[in-house]
């Protein structure tokens, strides 16, 4: 009997201590890089609206691979805040075309890049681990993107701001985090806890879930955004979550918020997760979003609802 409690104490600790180890480990390093790698930087017009000039950027990334995205630099006087935008796994830098003139009117560059990954995307085991991939590449191509960025003189270098959605907001805490140049940080639709993200997204069975979230805590555990809320500050924080957001719950967002610190503002969306063809509430979310900005950088009034009215609440979904 003793024996056999002595070696299922030494299973559990040969399973438990690296796990805890990967948990709390800090992985900060993960995401350094060279910057003296030449960026190779080539940037070919695209189209010209009448507000902004769109360009194709291509810079070498760390792999040697190119990172792919798009570039819109506005016709009005430089220098221009710029804002990066990254959206969910398959919408790379199609996400800038999703908010039409609206940021680009303002004043404001706008930049989205494409997430470098291979192989199926439609087996849910191999997209579990293309996603991790995706993520640190990221972070690491966007850090080459903030160093191309701090070459043109057309771009206000103390107003870099991150907007990621979805997937982008599950990164953008890392960016923010390891890399000193976020002076803002706008997270649309993300939080922290992946395990909780597993759960809610799952479509095995409960015994096999609850392996893949005992998985997630190691494999994913250089990504969990609850690990860099803390960091953040004080890069002031703007969050927006949907009251029934069935992709990333709404659990997700409160505790991330909570472990952020200040300066730092929640408010709930009156939907579900965002998708690229709900074009009406991608606006909403776009005026959220600008009007918390341009209240930052006092290009304008206060973003709608700050006060708590109709349709948004702050720090906890309407009753």
């Amino acid at each position: 009997m003793k024996r056999g409690l002595w070696v299922l104490a030494v299973c559990v600790g040969a399973i438990g201590v690296p796990t805890l180890a990967a948990v709390h480990w800090d992985y900060s390093g993960w995401f350094a890089y060279d910057p003296s790698m030449p960026l190779n930087a080539r940037l070919t017009p695209v189209t010209t609206t009448e507000y902004a000039e769109r360009y194709e950027l291509r810079l070498s990334s760390l792999s040697g691979e190119d990172i792919v995205g798009f570039l819109d630099l506005p016709l009005s006087p430089p220098p221009h805040p710029l804002i990066i935008l990254q959206g969910g796994y398959h919408r790379g830098r199609d996400a800038l075309t999703l908010v039409g003139d609206e940021v680009v009117k303002r004043g404001y560059a706008l930049f989205s890049m494409n997430y470098r990954y291979g192989g199926s995307v439609d087996n849910p085991v191999l997209l579990y681990f293309q996603v991790r991939g995706a993520m640190r590449d990221a972070v690491l191509d966007l850090r080459r993107a903030l160093d191309y960025f701090e070459t043109r003189p057309d771009v206000a270098e103390d107003q870099i701001v991150m907007v990621g959605v979805s997937l982008g907001a599950l990164f953008g805490p890392i960016l923010a985090a390891v890399d000193g140049r976020i002076d803002y940080l706008a997270l649309i639709y993300g939080g922290g806890d992946l395990p909780k993200v597993v759960r809610a997204n799952s479509p095995f069975h409960p015994v096999l879930t609850e392996i893949m979230v005992g998985i997630t805590r190691v494999v994913y555990a250089p990504f969990e955004p609850l690990k860099y809320a803390a960091r953040i500050s004080p890069t002031p924080l703007f969050m927006v979550h949907g009251t029934s957001d069935q992709w990333v719950p709404g659990d997700c967002a409160r505790e991330f918020y909570a472990e952020a610190g200040e300066p730092k503002t929640l408010i709930w969306h009156e939907h579900g997760h965002i998708r690229a063809f709900h074009a009406d509430e991608i606006m909403k979310l776009v005026q959220r979003c600008l009007g918390w900005l341009d209240g930052e950088l006092n290009r304008g009034s206060a973003y709608p609802g700050a006060s708590g009215g109709a349709g948004s609440s702050l720090g906890h979904p309407p009753g």
